[in-house]
């Protein structure tokens, strides 16, 4: 594909299409408000997820009339725009003014309710699932509560941990502890034997996210043991209903850590929020197990819909 002929620039104020604007602290407001205003439930939207991972993925944005645009550059993807719900003949559109400036046109992050209420969309588009990429979702006060047989094993290795540990504390993750939580993370990527890419991306985000901290607009907490954190979760609210937990690093030589920096997140944000959206999968077969075994309430898979001209 020829380069695109659309215009990135940075720190440059509130942009209109067909500029687009790389992603920086001072769009905080502007991207978390619409991510609110229209009850955004995918990750992908969050302003913390979108400055935290910007070392990893060129995402830019942009505004088209009234609403947000997100172009995913290193894969030449557009995600659905943001605000009053266009019409297929309004999004064939805009991925045909797309194309006019060499780009691919594709649309992403395209939930399947929309897909539903627009059945003329496979007229001009191939439609395809993201499973990789669904967001999983849970309700709060059940991970709070770990009420049900599913939920009983995690129980029981909170209570190994708090049993071996009877000294623990869960603090909120703030000043000092920042710094620590890093080199616990530092450690852990140590004295992995195999990194993939997937786990040095993540890294790189999650040192952005420790480095920047408040000024994203995260909170976190910290499980500490003889006041050294051997776990730590990273948050941030995505609507008035749900909230992000972004990463979640535990040390598995303290058995049960993960279990209950997993709960204790839950128990604290029970007052602020309905539901936990706790990402992806990324098609990581371990990883796609431990999601499930916390018993999603839904997993809300994405879809692709490539031009067919």
């Amino acid at each position: 594909m020829k380069k695109s002929e659309t215009a990135i620039t940075c720190g440059a104020k509130a942009n209109r299409f067909p500029e687009f604007k790389c992603i920086e602290l001072e769009d905080r407001k502007i991207l978390s408000g619409f991510a609110h205003r229209y009850g955004l439930t995918s990750c992908e939207y969050s302003f913390a997820n979108l400055y935290s991972w910007k070392d990893v993925h060129q995402r830019s944005w942009s505004l088209y009339g009234e609403r947000l645009l997100t172009l995913d550059i290193s894969n030449d993807d557009l995600f659905l725009p943001v605000g009053r719900e266009m019409d297929t003949a309004g999004l064939v559109r805009l991925s045909k003014e797309l194309q006019k400036r060499r780009m691919s046109g594709t649309v992403t992050m395209v939930p399947h309710g929309y897909i539903q209420r627009h059945p003329d969309l496979e007229m001009y588009y191939r439609i395809d699932a993201q499973r990789d990429t669904a967001d999983y979702i849970y309700a709060v006060k059940k991970l709070a509560a770990l009420t049900g047989r599913k939920l009983q094993k995690k129980k029981n290795l909170i209570s190994q941990f708090k049993r071996a540990y009877p000294n623990y504390r869960v603090v909120p993750l703030a000043g000092e502890l920042e710094g620590d939580c890093r080199k616990l993370a530092q450690d852990l990527l140590a004295r992995n034997l195999k990194i993939s890419r997937s786990i040095r991306e993540e890294h790189t985000a999650l040192g952005r996210a420790l480095a920047e901290f408040e000024e994203i607009g995260f909170a976190g907490l910290a499980l500490l043991v003889a006041d050294k954190p051997v776990a730590f979760s990273v948050f941030s609210p995505l609507n008035r209903d749900i909230y992000d937990i972004h990463f979640e690093k535990a040390d598995p030589a303290y058995k049960g850590a993960a279990q209950v920096i997993n709960h204790a997140t839950a128990v604290h944000l029970a007052p602020l929020c309905r539901f936990l959206n706790r990402e992806q999968d990324l098609g990581i077969a371990g990883l796609r197990q431990a999601k499930r075994s916390y018993d999603p309430t839904r997993i809300e898979v994405p879809y692709k819909l490539t031009p067919l001209a």
